[in-house]
């Protein structure tokens, strides 16, 4: 993405961004269509290119002549991931939205680009999963005084739950992408109740990444699973991997089948509340200049970039994640911390709905 922003590669004819896609007419040739689009782009790209300068993502090293003469070559611009998603919150929401849109059509090109060629790494992004993801508002906690940016608190509801069809396309593309994977369907047997628990188990590297299946030259299977990361019926995945002597311990494998069918959506029905639903609260919007305040307040808590979509695709956001165990505890923390900081004089009040502030 930035080799098109800089001007040093051209945008490719078959990434589409959502908000290029919602711009373009509806009708007109195909030449026409391919036109605006490329229309549309270009206004885009220097609007995006001046926003990742401001906020030193595309801050590029200015050599003088003596520096030329001595050899020195210029530092590329850019960054890691995790530098872009953490400074593309210091942008305004409007062109951060479009940026972040840009680039996750870029990146999802590339990954079935990698996919196709079987040289993709799963380098665990977050992005949540389950049977639905639905939006439940989205509220100003802030709002800077000079220059009117605004940080939001942006809540979900998500239904952790997968239905046994849905765990099994888990598994197929798991097989496709690597046809030795060891993932596959596991059940335990609870002795004191005597009740059985279905999983699919996917398996993961020392670095918790997707597990690569390599064989010896005799054909042996050498890789071996260092975790598992589990998938439940009415819990989804886990947001911690289990290790694979404690897995192999407590887990057996078993065959797909149409029985299995029937005890892991009876599993997923009998759960519909109590782990299936959960909340995902994201503080997001310009984030960058009170990073501080805010990273003080979750001091005891990793600092996770999570992406979440609406099942409907109607609203994404990017943000902090606030996790579920004491999301709202923290979240009030913020708020006081924020409100402390604004009593400089904030030219809006805090907790307001969406909507109803200026945005610049």
């Amino acid at each position: 993405m930035y080799k098109i922003l800089l001007g040093q590669m051209e945008p490719p004819d078959d990434v589409t961004p959502d908000f290029i896609r919602d711009g373009m007419s509806e009708v007109g040739s195909t030449a026409q269509q391919a036109l605006e689009r490329r229309n549309l782009l270009r206004a885009f790209i220097p609007d995006a290119k001046d926003a990742l300068e401001e906020v030193d993502v595309l801050k590029k090293e200015t050599l003088t002549e003596i520096d030329k003469q001595m050899g020195r070559k210029e530092a590329s611009p850019g960054g890691n991931i995790n530098k872009l998603l953490n400074r593309l919150l210091g942008c305004q929401v409007d062109i951060q939205s479009q940026i972040f849109s840009y680039f996750t059509a870029l990146q999802d090109a590339e990954i079935k680009l990698a996919k196709a060629n079987g040289t993709y790494d799963d380098c665990g992004i977050i992005k949540p999963h389950g049977e639905s993801i639905a939006f439940r508002k989205k509220e100003i906690i802030y709002q800077d005084e000079y220059s009117g940016m605004c940080t939001y608190h942006a809540e979900f509801q998500i239904d952790r739950g997968m239905n046994y069809d849905a765990a099994v396309k888990v598994l197929q593309q798991e097989r496709k992408e690597d046809p030795d994977t060891q993932c596959g369907f596991f059940r335990q047997v609870v002795d004191h109740n005597q009740r059985t628990y279905y999983v699919l188990a996917l398996p993961r590297d020392a670095q918790g990444r997707k597990l690569k299946t390599k064989r010896s030259k005799s054909g042996r299977i050498e890789s071996r699973a260092a975790y598992y990361r589990i998938v439940r019926p009415a819990a989804g995945f886990s947001s911690d991997d289990m290790s694979s002597d404690k897995f192999h311990h407590i887990y057996t494998s078993i065959k797909e089948s149409a029985s299995l069918k029937v005890h892991w959506n009876e599993e997923l029905k009998a759960d519909s509340h109590r782990n299936r639903r959960q909340s995902l609260q994201l503080i997001t919007g310009s984030i960058l200049q009170i990073l501080p305040t805010i990273a003080g307040q979750l001091r005891t808590h990793k600092l996770q970039v999570m992406r979440v979509e609406s099942t409907d695709g109607k609203h994404q956001e990017i943000g902090l994640y606030l996790n579920n165990k004491d999301g709202t505890k923290v979240l009030d923390k913020v708020r006081m911390a924020l409100q402390l900081v604004s009593l400089g004089g904030s030219s809006q009040p805090l907790g307001v709905p969406w909507g109803s502030a200026r945005v610049i």
